[in-house]
């Protein structure tokens, strides 16, 4: 029985196929015609991309599985950061200290919309306003009502509130209806001492919530809050960059150079399996 009759539908893998061109090597110097060394010679260019495919894989497959590992430790780490913050949410200190910020917030909070009623129905107006008398301060009032009350040290906002009534009351600003009376209310109220007592207020609010914060970032308690918070945000990061590269890393697919290393091998009747 020659060389090729041994060899009938025998089922091989990469790995045996190698040994078998290997044991073949020296039968084709003796007796192989020359064409039969060239189908082996074809099986052996298949086998080599084969193995050029096979071997990028499995690098890039090992670069992939260790992103997803480092991203499996992250986790893991977050986990243990995640039920830290929970105790420390839970600890007395903080629920009292946290109680003060909620308190100082409400409080800054309800200032802000005392001040927003008499400015916020001007809010139209005070645009249209604007265009007419283009005046710095008006423009601040148009764009940021609060932000520039609460530097108008001097009201000097009220040196337009006659000009605001006429364009009101005559419609040159554009404001008609009920809006044009919302507006002429609030309009009364801007008055030197009731401007004065709104931004008394939200001053000693916002002066009340500074401090609070202050304090607090002075807590130990916070501290280790703060720290373990910035810590998840930066795990949390990083772990979602290794997830999205362990996705988009292109591992190469060596089916097809098996099947052309397959179609190679079935001129010897060879059956090439996973």
């Amino acid at each position: 029985m020659n060389w090729f009759k041994r060899f009938l539908y025998e089922k091989k893998s990469v790995e045996e196929v190698r040994s078998w061109l290997s044991s073949m090597a020296l039968e084709v110097v003796d007796s192989a015609s020359a064409l039969r060394k060239e189908e082996l010679d074809e099986v052996k260019a298949c086998l080599a991309k084969l193995d050029k495919v096979m071997a990028v894989r499995k690098e890039q497959e090992e670069i992939r599985l260790g992103f997803l590992e480092q991203a499996k430790l992250f986790q893991s780490e977050l986990d243990l950061l995640k039920s830290k913050k929970e105790s420390l949410v839970a600890s007395a200190e903080y629920s009292s200290m946290k109680g003060e910020v909620v308190s100082a917030v409400a409080q800054r909070r309800q200032a802000s919309v005392e001040v927003l009623e008499v400015f916020g129905p001007l809010q139209v107006a005070l645009k249209s306003y604007a265009q007419k008398v283009p005046q710095p301060i008006v423009q601040k009032y148009a764009q940021d009502p609060l932000q520039a009350f609460v530097h108008d040290y001097s009201f000097s906002i009220l040196e337009h509130v006659n000009g605001l009534r006429v364009g009101l009351e005559t419609g040159m600003l554009g404001v008609r209806g009920e809006s044009a009376q919302q507006a002429l209310v609030a309009l009364q109220l801007m008055v030197k001492e009731e401007l004065a007592k709104r931004l008394h207020k939200y001053a000693n609010a916002r002066k009340n919530e500074m401090r609070v914060q202050e304090a607090l970032a002075g807590i130990s308690v916070m501290k280790e809050f703060e720290k373990v918070v910035m810590r998840i945000k930066e795990l949390d990061r990083s772990r979602l960059e290794l997830m999205e590269k362990a996705h988009s890393l292109e591992v190469p697919n060596d089916l097809p150079a098996r099947d052309v290393l397959r179609t190679a091998l079935e001129r010897f009747r060879i059956s090439l399996v996973p």
